[in-house]
């Protein structure tokens, strides 16, 4: 309602176009339901908590911000959907985004489109000439502290003004999994084995992380001059590093690969939450780019980041409000490439003494960081963000 915006002054009063052709959420969604275990498909998230938010308005005269409700990564995921291809839609919420008498009165500065796909095809073709003056809120902060573009392919495609960066979308499984099963302590911490019950049982009921274990499970080609060391990690006690090759996620590739039937089983959503769930420590190394949605499926799973990334920082979504410096344990690249298991021991040496206070600060940021956290403020960030970075200049 609007009368709840005294309460959030230092967030915009924000529209969201209600344009049947820019809102294609009913038709997507049901077209693509695996969304929620992409970590790109953040789009849809943010928009479920914008809906209900109290910054919102239904007249756009009162409006500072407009947001376009589109879903172009899930949309082209989506494919041909209920007779219509994602080109068709992206055609038709830009024919109707042009007619907005409220995107020529500010040139689209104040217009706000949501999505953290790197794939800047998806809707590059369509918004470019509309959206050139626009905000975006996105994975990577594709400017330098000075307003310079950062150099590379991937940033040289940001044709939009601004940018608010915004988490990836975590592993649903990790906040449903600490939902059903408590977490208890491992018997070598001190934890209780109850009577009766082997620790076998116990662990198929309740959360039990291995003291000093780490987990990770993904490619080790993407970024292979780091990755390609995780093999050194394997025999770490109580460790769970396992590569899962490119291609083995995809139905068409698996089917020709022998080698990806056991990885799609290890790599699905929910055994790598359970994996999480089970390890005190998570690797969060570079990928292609210098973020990775592992490190907020981290964060969902509790489960604490090892995070092997120099530059990952300089992409930290609400980095004033994360608290990342209170639970990301950093191992710089050039240690870990100098000596892969003792820069991981040597972390994890350090950081256990402090467990305590570090799944603290996670629970913490999981409510800035996480859209599925209870009472999550993920959007008043995205909003607060745009109003400090983005709502002036242009």
């Amino acid at each position: 309602a609007d009368h709840a915006l005294a309460s959030h002054s230092s967030m915009a009063a924000f529209y969201i176009y209600p344009d049947a052709a820019m809102d294609q959420s009913t038709a997507v969604l049901e077209c693509r339901p695996s969304w929620s275990f992409d970590d790109q498909s953040a789009e849809v998230a943010m928009l479920a908590l914008l809906r209900q938010h109290p910054a919102r308005v239904t007249d756009p005269e009162a409006a500072t911000l407009f947001v376009v409700p589109l879903m172009p990564y899930v949309s082209s995921g989506a494919g041909e959907c209920m007779g219509e291809s994602h080109q068709r839609r992206m055609s038709r919420a830009a024919s109707a985004l042009q007619k907005s008498p409220f995107l020529s009165r500010r040139g689209g500065h104040d217009h706000l489109l949501i999505t953290n796909t790197f794939r800047v095809k998806t809707f590059a073709p369509w918004l470019k000439p509309l959206l050139g003056n626009a905000t975006i809120a996105w994975f990577e902060q594709p400017r330098l502290a000075t307003g310079e573009r950062r150099p590379g392919v991937l940033y040289s495609l940001a044709f939009w003004r601004c940018t608010v960066v915004i988490p990836y979308l975590a592993n649903p499984f990790c906040a449903q999994q600490r939902a059903a099963a408590p977490e208890a302590a491992h018997p070598s911490s001190g934890g209780a084995v109850e009577a009766g019950a082997s620790l076998s049982a116990q662990r198929a009921r309740r959360h039990v992380r291995a003291p000093g274990s780490v987990f990770f499970q993904g490619s080790f080609s993407a970024a292979s001059y780091l990755r390609g060391r995780f093999a050194s990690l394997q025999d770490l006690p109580g460790a769970h590093v396992q590569d899962v090759p490119r291609g083995c996620s995809e139905s068409q590739n698996a089917s020709l690969r022998p080698e990806c039937a056991a990885s799609r089983l290890r790599g699905s959503p929910l055994h790598t939450a359970r994996g999480m769930l089970s390890h005190e420590f998570c690797l969060v190394p570079r990928g292609d780019t210098p973020s990775s949605g592992r490190l907020y499926a981290a964060l969902a799973c509790r489960c604490v980041p090892l995070l092997i990334a120099n530059r990952f920082a300089e992409h930290f979504a609400f980095p004033t409000r994360g608290r990342y410096d209170e639970w990301v344990v950093s191992v710089p690249e050039g240690e870990f490439m100098r000596s892969p298991r003792a820069s991981i021991e040597g972390a994890i040496h350090q950081a256990r003494p402090q467990l305590t206070r570090i799944r603290s600060a996670m629970e913490a940021a999981g409510v800035e960081l996480l859209y599925d956290a209870a009472g999550s403020r993920a959007a008043d960030n995205m909003l607060r963000d745009w109003s400090a970075s983005c709502a002036t200049g242009g």
